[in-house]
């Protein structure tokens, strides 16, 4: 039979290569797997698996179709040191910008003199002492593993 004939009629299709659905209650298949059953010559039980399912009884996933198996191994402490440099770089830039624009918002009167000026030479400074904040937190990072039980929130 063709694949055609055997999506209209897969009772018949199975039973001319002699194989037969399994009973309810024999059914040993996960993830609405298929389960068949050899006539000939000892009853053999088998799965056949719809796609990105594998197994005896269609119980493993393949990893591809699934996005958390591949974010668990970015965990590693190779990785946590590349994210904290990165960290630490960032801030360091960030103050340099920081100082760089207080330096061009102090240089100039015509700044000073008007209120978008004012208004960006206090940004500045607000945005250089948050940028310090988290620079002595990125630093903290390198330093603590973890926090004592003590610093943890007593939740009644």
């Amino acid at each position: 039979m063709d694949v055609a004939a055997c999506e209209k009629n897969l009772t018949e299709c199975l039973t001319s290569l002699g194989l037969k659905l399994c009973d309810a209650d024999k059914d040993i298949c996960l993830e609405h797997g298929l389960c068949i059953i050899s006539i000939v010559p000892s009853p053999i039980l088998r799965c056949i698996c719809y796609p990105y399912y594998y197994g005896d009884t269609c119980e493993k996933e393949i990893f591809s179709r699934n996005l958390w198996f591949l974010g668990q191994p970015s965990r590693t402490t190779e990785m946590l040191f590349v994210a904290k440099f990165c960290l630490l770089l960032f801030c360091i830039i960030r103050i340099i910008n920081c100082i760089l624009c207080l330096q061009t918002y102090f240089s100039s009167q015509q700044i000073r003199i008007t209120n978008i000026g004012v208004y960006l030479i206090f940004n500045s400074i607000i945005s250089l002492l948050l940028s310090l904040e988290e620079f002595v937190a990125a630093i903290l990072l390198w330093f603590i593993k973890q926090l004592p039980e003590s610093y943890l929130p007593i939740v009644v």
